[in-house]
This record gives C-alpha cells, structure tokens and sequence, in this order.
C-alpha cells in the first residue's frame, strides 16, 4: 500500500514536471486521503516540481491543488 502511494506521488509529480513551462490553467488533483496526508502530498510535490503546488485551503496561488475527501 505505502509503495503504491509512492508510486502515485512519484507519477502526479511527473505529470506536473511534464507541463509546458508557460502552462498557467490550475488543476484540481482530488486524492481519497485524509487532509494531514493530503496537505503532505501537496508540500511533498511543491519541492519536487518548478510549479507551485498547495493544499486546498492554501492562499497561495497554485498551478495544482490537492484536495482531501
């Protein structure tokens, strides 16, 4: 379980490394996770990625928010 969330982390961050650098549309990233978890996954992305990424909530201007269910 812990590897496929690795895994599903390493791939969103992948995605988000792949966009174009003038890429500016925010995209909405819904994981079925607790918030705690959702709000690590998103500051865990926003140090692997160029692009700012936050968690909903964040009053940062994001190109990817992770929401918590």
């Amino acid at each position: 379980m812990i590897t496929d969330r690795r895994r599903l982390a390493t791939r969103f961050a992948e995605i988000l490394r792949g966009l174009p650098a003038r890429f500016d549309l925010p995209i909405l990233l819904v994981v079925h996770i607790h918030e705690p978890f959702a709000v690590a996954l998103a500051e865990w992305l926003d140090g692997r990625i160029a692009k700012a990424v936050g968690a909903t909530g964040s009053t940062r201007r994001a190109i990817a928010t992770v929401a918590a269910r």
